[in-house]
């Protein structure tokens, strides 16, 4: 019997090409969401189980069981419409453990990482981790890996990133030729599919989420661990707007006095910042509690818009 599972994307053609011809023991592909990375994966491993010999084993985990079960049912669905077709290849299809058994003896289970220990033991021919940067590195060193020593075995790691956790600098490694044979990394995001209608959708989510969060999840750009703030390049600039071109100003005052510097920032009514920052502190600048008022006044009286646009000519 011949399948055709479906047809493939661009980013789908590279990432056949790193897993087959390539073939690394880590194949790491980190797309941005609507990119197809979950789908590709899904029919990967079962065009794998259909080619595997009788007793080989592949898994598939994801970071919690209900990711993993979305998958396992997604199978099933995926030959609805072709129920002859399912008959000739799915000897068993077992729902209340998250397995399936085809009939040339290949068996494919769906696993978490949340089981932790629990996934211990046995072999596995090839594993499949959905999300990797969402599930604790140690899982796969101490628990996933093993499953491959005596079959040879190998991953397909599939992720968009997390921060910049363990997963982006493996990513990192895998962009490194001296690494290939043990992982090689793929980026693709929707750009990379050539399709109008993904980039129209994705387009219409990025009007509605916060830059940071969008370029993480849908263009592969890590948000740094521990970030509070976000895209501060794109507030600075290379000098103060020009007093002509604001009617309003506002004073910000966080004040600090031993422990910590009172900083005071002007803005106008368009959010930008007018002029330099005072910081200052009362032990550290030597200043008496007259003095340290006086620096508070002084920077309000500078930011008479009258006196700026007189000193500025």
């Amino acid at each position: 019997m011949k399948l055709k599972l479906y047809k493939a994307t661009p980013p789908q053609v590279r990432a056949k090409h790193i897993t087959d011809t390539i073939k690394p023991y880590i194949t790491m592909l980190v797309w941005g969401r609507q990119t197809g990375k979950t789908f590709f994966m899904t029919m990967d491993m079962v065009e794998r189980a259909l080619s595997y010999k009788r007793g080989d084993v592949i898994m598939w985990v994801s970071p919690i069981m209900q990711q993993s079960t979305k998958v396992f049912l997604s199978i099933e669905m995926m030959f609805a419409d072709h129920p002859d077709v399912w008959d000739a290849i799915i000897k068993r299809y077992d729902r209340k453990n998250n397995f399936i058994e085809f009939y040339n003896g290949v068996v494919i289970k769906f696993q978490s990482a949340d089981q932790g220990d629990n996934l211990r033991g046995g072999t596995v021919k090839f594993t499949y981790v959905d999300e990797c940067a969402y599930i604790d590195y140690n899982i796969i060193e101490q628990i996933l890996m093993p499953m491959h020593v005596r079959t040879g075995g190998r991953f397909i790691w599939g992720t968009t990133f997390n921060g910049k956790n363990w997963a982006y600098k493996r990513f990192q490694e895998g962009q490194k030729s001296k690494n290939k044979d043990f992982i090689v990394s793929n980026m693709a995001t929707y750009h990379d599919l050539g399709d109008h209608e993904v980039t129209e959708f994705c387009e219409m989510v990025r009007k509605n989420m916060t830059r940071s969060n969008f370029e993480q999840e849908y263009l592969c750009k890590p948000i740094a661990a521990g970030a509070i703030f976000t895209n501060i390049a794109d507030c600075q600039k290379s000098k103060f707007p020009d007093p002509d071109s604001y009617e309003q100003i506002f004073v910000g005052m966080d004040i600090g006095v031993n422990s910590d510097y009172a900083v005071l920032t002007a803005i106008n009514e368009k959010y930008e910042v007018i002029c330099p920052q005072s910081r200052f502190n009362m032990k550290d600048d030597g200043l008496s509690a007259e003095e340290y008022k006086q620096r508070i006044v002084d920077f309000y009286r500078e930011l008479d818009v009258d006196w700026i646009k007189k000193i500025k000519r």
